[in-house]
């Protein structure tokens, strides 16, 4: 079997390397200036070979209405007529005209010198004009020998008894083309020229407009994870204005970029903290209890509690495997239409049994019917009440309802009785495994993960609405949803 090698990963994006912004301009410069160029040149070309054209149509008319003038001055009187027809390449040195004069039978009356070798035969001619008309444009042809030649016919009347005659009269050009020719060739070798220099004028023009680019991007190039502390905003230079946009986001972007840093290695370190308690706890106790023999009571009250942090660890895996979904943007949302007290009995009659061991009365009022995911409307009601639940003083009371907003929002609302949360606390409260140290009162403030809250947060944020904080220490908290 034959194996074939597949060429290297690298290797192929060499080869497909797209072209640099640099060439890229460049290379549109030159084509357009090559585009106008040439252009300009046809017509130019055009516009000279036409106004020779012209000029060349009105010697050959000029040539039939002489002959026509002495014919109707001298009607039966050749001798002038001859004169003017046989000598008429002869007068001029490069503009020689040939002339042949035929009657009605096809005769050769008058015919110049060397018109018989240079002129086609005259059926090929083109049709002569009327007696009473000059032609305005020549007819361009070749001859038998293959010289240029600018042709016009017309009909002559010798006098008014005889029939007309035919007279044709060629110019030969051969002159014109040769002279054009060149002139071709010099506006050819000028458009290659000045679209060379326009390349070359555009290369310097675009090298030096694109440095600040480049300044940029090697600004974004000392970006790293190690420098990011050190990296020096830009957005205050003198930049284009193309490019001052860019320098502001690129600055907007690094700090968000340190904010996502310093986010990252806060979640970490409080991650890591989080665990370790627990696993401590764990550690702890178990070697504890083995270090030597126990009564089945000790295994068991160890069991329970070991039971207890394996439900905190669980509970903590859940919420940050939910927030890192989230995240990425991998979770999808199964909105429906959700009745709303339905919803609050169903979350209070779960904490029922734990309000009533604490002395706490828990009440709900409002109705309606909302969009949203279900299951997540339930867990961010949960979190709000179980932190409600927590927070609030034995013999208090926690309320939830529900209203809709004239505007088309529903909104509900998590009120508790307890101590409050400080203003300076109250934007920071939905981060990750935030806490308030003594602002609120209740029975502890490390029972929970610190996770509850950036929960609910995320659930509103998915569902497009947002989560709201009213507080006033010491006369409780409430936390509002508002979903569109």
């Amino acid at each position: 079997m034959v194996m074939i090698e597949a060429p290297p990963a690298g290797a192929a994006r060499r080869r497909c390397l797209p072209l640099s912004l640099t060439a890229r301009l460049v290379l549109g410069y030159t084509v357009t200036t090559l585009v106008m160029f040439s252009v300009v040149a046809v017509l130019f070309h055009r516009g000279i070979y036409r106004n020779f054209e012209v000029e060349d149509g009105e010697l050959l008319s000029d040539n039939i209405a002489t002959l026509r003038h002495l014919l109707a001055e001298h009607p039966g009187d050749m001798r002038e007529a001859r004169e003017l027809v046989m000598e008429s390449a002869a007068t001029h040195q490069l503009e020689k005209l040939y002339g042949r004069l035929t009657d009605g039978e096809g005769r050769v009356l008058l015919e110049t010198p060397g018109a018989a070798r240079l002129l086609p035969p005259s059926p090929q001619l083109p049709s002569p004009l009327p007696a009473d008309q000059l032609p305005q444009l020549p007819h361009r042809m070749q001859s038998p020998k293959g010289v240029p030649l600018f042709v016009a016919s017309a009909l002559i009347r010798k006098s008014p008894e005889e029939p007309l005659l035919t007279y044709h009269v060629a110019l030969d050009i051969h002159h014109l083309e040769h002279w054009m020719e060149g002139y071709r060739q010099d506006l050819i070798l000028m458009c290659l020229g000045a679209t060379t220099a326009a390349g070359l004028v555009g290369w310097l023009v675009t090298r030096g407009g694109l440095q600040p680019l480049q300044a940029i991007t090697g600004a974004a190039q000392s970006v790293t994870a190690s420098g990011l502390s050190q990296a020096a905003p830009i957005g205050a230079q003198a930049w284009p204005r193309e490019l001052s946009a860019l320098a502001l986001e690129f600055d907007r972007m690094l700090g968000r970029l340190r904010q996502a840093f310093q986010r990252l290695s806060t979640f970490t370190a409080d991650a890591a903290h989080e665990f370790r308690t627990p696993l401590n706890n764990l550690l702890g106790s178990t070697s504890l209890m083995l270090s030597r023999p126990r009564t089945i009571e000790d295994y068991r009250t160890l069991l329970e509690s070991n039971a207890e942090e394996y439900q905190r660890l669980s509970q903590m895996v859940q919420s940050l495997l939910f927030l890192a979904r989230a995240d990425e943007s991998g979770m999808t949302l199964k909105p429906d239409g959700v009745d709303a007290a339905a919803a609050m009995r169903e979350v209070l009659d779960f904490f029922s049994a734990l309000a009533e061991e604490k002395g706490i009365v828990l009440t709900s009022g409002g109705d309606g019917i909302l969009q949203a995911d279900p299951g997540l409307l339930r867990m961010a009601l949960t979190n709000l009440v179980s932190n409600a639940i927590r927070h609030t003083p034995s013999g208090g009371r926690v309320a939830v309802t529900f209203q809709a907003d004239p505007g088309g929002m529903g909104c509900f609302a998590v009120e508790d009785e307890g101590g409050g949360i400080a203003e300076a606390y109250q934007s920071h409260v939905f981060e990750r495994f935030y806490r308030v140290d003594e602002s609120r009162t209740g029975s502890g403030n490390g029972s929970g993960s610190g996770l509850g809250l950036a929960i609910v947060k995320t659930i509103m944020r998915l569902h497009g609405g947002e989560v709201r904080l009213r507080s006033h220490p010491p006369v409780g908290s409430v936390f509002e949803l508002w979903f569109p």
